[in-house]
């Protein structure tokens, strides 16, 4: 009988989890004779359960198989034996979830910039840079910006509330957190900061009022 790592072709049963496939591995087109390889059998799991090749762990009869250039007959494969597989697909819903959170990060850095030019517009109007004849316009245009970038930081938050995190996802689950809690640490800076400009305004009221003759 020809020696099984001879054979054109072998057939499996390969068990990933509650799931069990029938795997076929063959020599590469074109060849017509050669010996049968794991690297070969992780290119037909691959195909046949999605699971790239990297995140594969192979295992016949206990032992890992991670030799890729070993010969299927040399580790004890033969027609029908049982390869159990350890690894997951390259999840596609988790990529997604990434890159979105990627963009709604890029959209924070925007604010924040925002925030950043406020407070030092701000920072310039205390200290009686701005002319006195448009402080009260400076003050007003101020807290419209900073009225749209706590609109705009809160419409954020409701993005990433609406990405679904995986049971699996950790990454995505810690990503999530991270802009979350960056979110709400610029709100609280855009409330501090629409209360330092009430206060100001307050300010120049009353100094108006002062200044007025009896």
């Amino acid at each position: 009988m020809a020696d099984e790592g001879k054979k054109q072709k072998i057939e499996l049963l390969l068990i990933h989890g509650q799931k069990k496939h029938e795997v076929t591995v063959s020599l590469p087109e074109g060849e017509a004779e050669g010996d049968l390889t794991v690297e070969q059998l992780s290119r037909e799991v691959e195909r046949t359960t999605q699971v790239p090749m990297a995140n594969q762990k192979l295992i016949f009869k206990g032992k890992s198989l991670t030799d890729v250039h070993a010969k299927l007959c040399d580790v004890g494969l033969k027609p029908n034996s049982k390869v159990m597989l350890i690894g997951k697909r390259e999840d596609l819903d988790e990529n997604i979830s990434l890159r979105t959170l990627g963009a709604i990060e890029l959209d924070i850095e925007k604010e924040e910039k925002q925030i950043n030019d406020i407070i030092r517009d701000l920072d310039g109007v205390e200290k009686g840079y701005t002319d006195k004849a448009v402080t009260a316009f400076a003050l007003e245009k101020l807290s419209k910006q900073l009225a749209k970038s706590t609109e705009r930081f809160v419409k954020l938050l409701e993005n990433l509330d609406a990405i679904i995190v995986g049971e699996t996802n950790s990454q995505v689950r810690y990503n999530k957190k991270v802009l979350v809690l960056k979110i709400q640490k610029s709100l609280d800076k855009c409330d501090s900061l629409m209360k330092q400009v009430s206060e100001l305004v307050t300010k120049i009221t009353e100094k108006k009022i002062v200044e007025i003759p009896s």
